[in-house]
């Protein structure tokens, strides 16, 4: 291995309150050694509070005189209409001299000159997303992941992407699989307890008296304290607002027992609380994946992107869980606690994770092949020519909005016709 010398850039979204996100670098550096490494955003910001040092802005970085840096994107999902460098607010295509319709989180290596020659990798990504792409939107991010000299993916859906699209890769658990051997459990209570977590849209749509009646009203949940944990709080993610009135919500209903709303940010304080619980009910990825790291039991709220992970890896758990079904998959959940097959699956996923991130470690800290840089400013010379001065017809605007949108539009006819049926079924019950 050949020793690196400019710092290993850590690309990811660490601007915004997301515990997975910001778990992604403190995990990942323990497989760089002595390699240094920077964090690096489309946008600069400072995480001060959440990981305790700044985060640059990706151009300035690979931008500098230290020579050619090698680029780590960290995990997480990237691609897709929305993950475009133009719908960041502080984008400025002529002075960054990115297009504006590359992947936010998965820097194309010709695009700048900085990074003609430098290694790249990325792992611990869904790309589902990009199969959404049309246009120069799309030829950017195929480019941009043909480029690469290490690709891991988490999900089956971004495998079989990549299959078609003939890019070599390797389909693996999510890095956060690994966490137990870098971050021991630690007790955090003597106290048996559960904990919550339902992202903002989820909970918006069935509502907070919902979610409070089904946990209320569960048994499993008699002998363990409730508590609501916050995944994140960036826009499109949890709810420290919906959470208060699930607490008073279910305060009323309960009899007595107290709910309580987690307000510590500190991402490494979540895995703590997750590590230590007796059980997890989320929407989030990454709850579930902590809590498979640790042994926890875990109930899967109906959530697309989850399901289509925890499918990927066999997940024996409950999965797509609606609240009305609530008390019944966490007896399922908990019927599985300490179970040899769960044990044995906890740590081979764990493996498998482990086993990626070293790759793209070595990957990453690997002189790059001769000849890089002519190849990466051909194929830049060669992109500029066929977005036509980066310009994009309409069409290729608005179809991906209008996938996405027509997506999500599924998703909620979904939920709202199994919620419809499920009060139909409910009244006709009451009424025989």
């Amino acid at each position: 291995m050949v020793e690196v010398q400019a710092p290993v850039v850590l690309v990811g979204a660490f601007e915004r309150d997301n515990f997975g996100d910001l778990l992604f670098p403190i995990v990942s550096r323990r497989y760089l050694g002595d390699a240094a490494s920077i964090l690096a955003t489309p946008v600069a910001a400072s995480t001060q509070q959440m990981l305790g040092e700044q985060v640059h802005r990706y151009v300035d970085v690979v931008r500098n005189g230290a020579g050619p840096h090698p680029v780590w994107v960290v995990g997480g999902e990237v691609g897709g209409p929305h993950g475009e460098l133009r719908h960041q607010s502080e984008f400025d295509e002529q002075e960054q001299g990115l297009s504006r319709y590359g992947q936010a989180y998965l820097p194309r290596m010709s695009a700048l000159s900085g990074t003609s020659s430098s290694v790249a990798v990325v792992n611990s990504v869904g790309l589902r997303n990009m199969s959404l792409l049309i246009g120069t939107a799309r030829l950017e991010a195929v480019t941009a992941l043909r480029e690469l000299d290490y690709l891991s993916v988490r999900d089956a859906g971004s495998a079989k992407l990549l299959s078609r699209l003939g890019v070599e890769h390797r389909l693996a658990p999510d890095l956060m699989h690994s966490i137990a051997a870098h971050v021991p459990s630690r007790a955090i209570s003597t106290d048996a307890y559960a904990v919550v977590q339902v992202n903002e849209a989820y909970l918006s749509l069935i509502g907070p008296e919902a979610l409070a009646a089904a946990l209320a009203g569960s048994r499993h949940l008699v002998p363990l304290h409730v508590r609501l944990l916050a995944a994140g709080l960036a826009p499109g993610h949890d709810s420290i607002e919906l959470y208060e009135q699930v607490a008073r919500e279910f305060e009323r209903q309960a009899g007595g027992r107290t709910i309580e709303v987690l307000r510590d940010n500190d991402p490494l304080a979540k895995v703590a609380t997750i590590a230590g619980a007796d059980l997890m009910v989320s929407t989030s990825l990454h709850c579930a994946v902590i809590s498979t790291a640790y042994g926890v039991p875990r109930v899967a709220l109906s959530n697309e992107k989850l399901t289509h992970y925890l499918r990927t890896w066999e997940e024996p758990g409950p999965v797509d869980v609606d609240p009305d079904d609530l008390d019944d998959a966490i007896g399922q959940a908990l019927a599985l606690r300490g179970s040899v097959g769960e044990a044995e699956r906890s740590r081979s996923l764990a493996q498998r994770a482990d086993e990626s991130a070293r790759a793209a470690a070595a990957a990453v800290t690997a002189a790059a092949p001769d000849g890089l840089a002519g190849q990466r400013r051909a194929v830049a010379a060669t992109l500029a020519a066929r977005s036509q001065s980066g310009r994009m017809r309409a069409a290729d605007r608005m179809v991906p909005a209008y996938l996405h949108a027509r997506f999500r539009g599924q998703q909620i006819s979904r939920i709202s016709r199994n919620l419809r049926d499920r009060s139909r079924a409910w009244v006709n019950e009451s009424r025989s």
